[in-house]
């Protein structure tokens, strides 16, 4: 028969989702294969078969004894002065066998408080077993409950206090502590008998003990098995049930055939505890009885499917495949909406981004507006405003010194009376030709002459005096044109920023806008997601959609809780 391998699957979910190879990578679709396996196991197992000769009792199985106490075996004396909390340990060595294991605290300082040793590893079973130890404070050694096949990890999950000089171990306690697993179980009661490496005989309840229901023995201490010692047993198994555990893909019990050969057949009554399928009654109206030595015995079980890989096609039956793809393609989807999600979140994040450099633009345009105000008009004297005062109340009092000056040229310069300069030319003129008075020597002329140089110069005086002010005015005018400059500059940056506000704000709302359309996508692919898995499970829940391969309909079809078909593959 034929049946989808995976890479032939993959292709049907991309033909199916319409995906040319970039929306989903294949480790996406195999998960999604896989879930979607796991969901027809659920409702529709598939139905396998396992046949077992009977053959009850078990003779010489060699047994050997664990080592006796090693503190050490596992950490050996690791140095946690320095340790911080999360660190991990060393590992030397492995448990000899599952057992219990015991951690040893050396305190040299007695500071140690609160510290949390967190052991991982992996049971008898080889399933995944953790334990912590607590401890409180100083030295000391705690024994664990839990069984450990192999040790992992010893983290050291919280420690104060800790200084030099401080130490931790992690080994084995003594060998009489642990029980050692026998090759079956459960065991009948009252059959087991065993010898020590020398062929000694062993006494129960004297030199071991046995847990019968568990299938397994532990020495006692002080007796005949020795630490490590090769021992051989001897038993019977029960003979009112069945060990399962082998059966890598169970999942539940359905009939159970007892004995095999018998037309019609037999079906005997049964009870599932654990692994262990445990026969109540020997068939319909009969009361318990024990399995036979020798005979056969067929148990009917539910098993999960197996998803295909890349060579060959999985367990769902063919006819069924479509349905698992539909199941998958729910699975795809979900991711997809996911995807969106993570994606709006994404989005999101950048919109604050810009928002909070917007936020900074904008504090950048505050300070750019405050220097403006600052070089106009708000920084006291030196601004643009103040100096303008400085021009307005220099210029009034240019004006009135001008004033004060032309009336002062009349008084010292052109005016018909002293100590006007004319005046005193004027009279000098008079006296050139007319002898002097006052004696030999005395010249009338130079004298006003002197008299008129003197008029003039303390004008000229008061003349500089207002070009001086008129020089003060041209500084003040320039100083103000320069602030003027300064608050422009400031102007043309709150431009910018304003212009940076805008632009970031314009980013954030189309971060926003791509965030809403992706939450909008993702409940959309949801939405399909959950019309593609109810789909699915309506076509497994409805036994009319179901005929198996090799008969006409079946006897254990799970009912259909509508009456309806949903008509899809």
């Amino acid at each position: 028969m034929g049946g989808k391998t995976k890479i032939q699957m993959r292709s049907d979910l991309r033909t199916d989702l319409k995906d040319s190879g970039s929306l989903w990578s294949n480790p996406e679709l195999d998960r999604c294969i896989e879930r979607a396996h796991s969901d027809l196991s659920r409702f529709l197992p598939r139905e396998r078969q396992y046949e077992e000769t009977l053959v009850f009792a078990v003779t010489g199985e060699s047994v050997t004894f664990p080592v006796d106490t090693d503190a050490d075996r596992i950490v050996d004396n690791a140095d946690i002065s320095a340790t911080a909390d999360g660190g991990t340990l060393t590992i030397a060595a492995q448990p000899d066998v599952p057992r219990v294991l015991t951690l040893t605290i050396t305190d040299a300082s007695g500071n140690i408080t609160n510290m949390s040793v967190i052991v991982k590893g992996s049971d008898r079973n080889d399933k995944a077993v953790d334990e912590t130890f607590h401890w409180a404070k100083g030295s000391g050694v705690i024994t664990g409950l839990k069984y450990f096949k192999t040790v992992n990890e010893v983290e050291v999950d919280q420690i104060d206090g800790n200084s030099a000089g401080e130490t931790l171990d992690l080994g084995v306690g003594a060998y009489t502590d642990v029980w050692v697993d026998l090759a079956n179980k459960p065991v009948k009661w009252a059959t087991d008998s065993g010898t020590d490496d020398a062929s000694n005989g062993l006494s129960r309840n004297t030199d071991y003990r046995i847990d019968y229901i568990n299938g397994r023995v532990k020495a006692i201490g002080s007796q005949n098995i020795a630490a490590a010692e090769v021992c051989t047993f001897a038993y019977t198994k029960i003979q009112v049930g069945i060990d399962l555990s082998a059966l890598a893909d169970f999942i539940r019990v359905v009939r159970v055939e007892y004995p095999v050969d018998p037309v019609p057949q037999n079906f005997v009554s049964q009870d599932m505890f654990g692994s262990v399928v445990y026969i109540t009654g020997g068939g319909e109206a009969t009361e318990q009885v024990q399995l036979a030595e020798g005979q056969n015995v067929r148990v009917y079980y539910d098993a999960e499917h197996i998803s295909p890989n890349d060579y060959a096609p999985g367990t769902a039956p063919e006819f069924l495949e479509n349905t698992v793809l539909l199941a998958a393609g729910a699975y795809a989807l979900v991711i997809y909406a996911l995807k969106q999600e993570h994606q709006a979140e994404t989005d999101a994040a950048s919109a604050r981004t810009a928002l909070a450099a917007a936020s900074t633009a904008q504090t950048a345009l505050d300070t750019a507006l405050s220097n403006i105000k600052k070089y106009l008009d708000n920084n006291s004297e030196a601004d643009a405003v103040g100096i303008l005062k400085d021009i307005t109340d220099d210029a009034a009092k240019l004006r009135t010194r001008i004033d004060s000056l032309m009336s002062l040229s009349n008084t010292y310069v052109f005016g018909d009376t002293a100590p006007s300069a004319k005046k005193y030319l004027d009279d000098g003129d008079a006296t050139l030709n007319v002898n002097n008075v006052g004696g030999e020597g005395t010249t009338v002329p130079q004298a006003y002459v002197q008299y008129a140089n003197a008029s003039v110069q303390l004008f000229s005086g008061l003349v500089a005096e207002a070009n001086s002010r008129i020089s003060n005015l041209r500084t003040y005018i320039e100083q103000a044109a320069g602030y003027n400059n300064i608050a422009n500059t400031f102007a043309r940056e709150a431009e910018d920023s304003i212009a940076k506000v805008n632009s970031l704000i314009q980013e954030a709302a189309g971060y926003i806008q791509a965030a809403g359309t992706e939450l909008v996508l993702a409940d959309r692919y949801r939405a399909e997601s959950i019309d593609r898995h109810n789909r699915a499970e309506s076509i497994w829940r409805d036994r009319k959609q179901y005929i198996g391969d090799f008969v006409g309909s079946s006897v254990r079809q799970m009912p259909s809780f509508d009456n309806r078909s949903s008509g899809y593959l």
